[in-house]
């Protein structure tokens, strides 16, 4: 401590024999790091305190992965906005529409299934929208699972919705451990919402990712995308 204390006062004893030009000049020269280090801590700790306290994001409701082919953000957010009816607290939470399409790029596709796997490992995504192709590779890998839980809730829901001729039921060999038979997916030909992002509805299927804990959240979103009206 006392050394410091030395320190400063050898400091201030070069500094008071400055004119305001030389003592500029003397601190930027010796003391740029330090300014630069506390600048950085300052915006650190500022970013947070905004972040956890005073914005703080929002959560996602329900989390959409699309995956049939690229497509530009701003069409993802057309699905997203005309579903964002269904949210509870839309102060609080949103529904999140992204992107998870191979580019044919090896980096940004090695980055794209790096991200898609972490966030389905900890069950970060809840449906997905996929070709038939891709259906049949991600059921036998054990990446979706079988539509049941959504499906029993999509009927409480919207009961007059005849969802039937748009089940797709295949068969696959799960993880090569035997074949099973389930529904799968539902195809979203006519879908007003996939219409308005100037996309053909015939080849998507919206599928429920494997670790997806929301049926009743998914089978809201779902009735929207089969031109439901959703009532709150």
């Amino acid at each position: 401590m006392k050394a410091v204390r030395n320190y400063f006062s050898v400091e201030r004893a070069k500094l008071r024999e400055m004119n305001f030009t030389e003592k500029r000049q003397y601190i930027w020269e010796y003391y740029k790091l330090q300014m630069f280090v506390t600048l950085f801590g300052l915006l650190i700790i500022g970013s947070f305190i905004n972040s956890v306290f005073i914005n703080p994001p929002k959560d996602d409701y329900l989390h959409i992965a699309w995956m049939a082919f690229p497509l530009h953000f701003e069409r993802l957010n057309i699905m997203r906005d005309n579903l964002d009816v269904i949210l509870v607290d839309p102060s609080r939470t949103e529904i999140a529409v992204r992107c998870y399409s191979l580019t044919g790029d090896f980096q940004i596709d090695q980055a794209v299934i790096t991200q898609l796997h972490a966030r389905l490992m900890i069950g970060e995504i809840d449906a997905g929208i996929i070709t038939r192709e891709q259906m049949l590779e991600m059921a036998e890998a054990g990446m979706i699972r079988p539509m049941d839980g959504v499906l029993y809730d999509l009927n409480r829901l919207f009961p007059y919705l005849d969802a039937e001729e748009r089940l797709e039921i295949i068969t696959y060999d799960f993880l090569d451990e035997g074949y099973v038979t389930n529904i799968v997916g539902i195809n979203l030909a006519n879908s007003n919402i996939i219409n308005e992002m100037d996309v053909r509805g015939e080849y998507l299927y919206f599928v429920i990712m494997i670790n997806s804990a929301t049926n009743y959240r998914t089978a809201k979103a779902l009735g929207l995308l089969l031109n439901e009206q959703w009532e709150g």
